[in-house]
């Protein structure tokens, strides 16, 4: 329930996902941070659900896992 802290964790997210080149990160990012600063619950959870998702999809290369 802490709007700002998420309005301010969702903007990092969409510019450090698009820098990372996890592209898809930046729309739902951008979303979440609107949804936050209108306080609407139910658009944030769905939104980040909708970021978990993309999250699980990821797969790190076993080289760059033993780094």
């Amino acid at each position: 329930s802490d709007y700002a802290k998420l309005a301010s964790l969702a903007h990092w997210l969409k510019g450090c996902g698009g820098t990372a080149g996890f592209h898809q990160f930046t729309e739902p990012a951008q979303q979440l941070e609107l949804a936050a600063k209108s306080q609407s619950p139910e658009r944030a959870d769905e939104l980040l659900a909708a970021l978990a998702e993309l999250e699980a999809r990821i797969v790190i290369p076993a080289a760059a896992a033993s780094c």
